[in-house]
C-alpha cells in the first residue's frame, strides 16, 4: 500500500515502507537564489536526477537542476532514496507534466482533475471540493 507520509511546501513523498523518517526538506526557492550563476557540466547530475532531468518537456536552469540533484544526491546518499515509491515536487519550475512527475519513476506522472491553480515555485491551489491531484 502506497500513502502519503509527508507533504512540505508542496513536495510530496509517497512511499510503501515499515518505517522512513524524512527529517527536512529545505525550500528550494531559497537555496536556488543562492546558486543563481551555477553553469553545470555535461556529467553534473547523478543517474537519479538524470532521468528526471532527460524527461522534463521544459528544461530547468543549471541553478534549479543543481539544487534538485543536490538534494537527490543527499536522499542516496543517506539511504533513503531507495526506499521511496513517489516523490512530487508539485512546486518546480515548470506547469503540465514537469510538475507533476514522479522522481522515483519520471514516466508516471500525477493526474490534475478541474484544473487546481499552479503558480511557479509555488505549486498548486485546489478548491476544496472538486479541483484536485490524484497521484495515482
Amino acid at each position: 500500500m502506497t500513502r502519503v507520509i509527508a507533504t512540505i511546501s508542496q513536495i510530496v513523498v509517497a512511499a510503501s515502507i515499515v518505517q522512513l523518517d524524512v527529517t527536512a526538506v529545505i525550500s528550494q526557492s531559497l537555496v536556488t537564489a543562492e546558486v543563481a550563476r551555477v553553469v553545470l557540466p555535461a556529467d553534473a547530475l547523478c543517474p537519479e536526477y538524470e532521468d528526471v532531468y532527460d524527461s522534463y518537456l521544459a528544461k530547468p536552469t543549471d541553478a534549479d537542476a543543481w539544487v534538485d540533484n543536490t538534494m537527490i544526491e543527499g536522499w542516496v546518499d543517506d539511504e533513503v532514496w531507495a526506499k521511496i515509491d513517489g516523490i512530487w515536487i508539485l512546486a518546480n519550475h515548470a506547469a503540465g507534466a514537469d510538475s507533476l512527475r514522479n522522481w522515483i519513476t519520471p514516466a508516471n506522472t500525477a493526474t490534475v482533475y478541474n484544473a487546481p491553480a499552479w503558480v511557479q515555485w509555488e505549486g498548486y491551489t485546489g478548491n476544496g471540493s472538486n479541483a484536485y491531484i490524484d497521484l495515482g
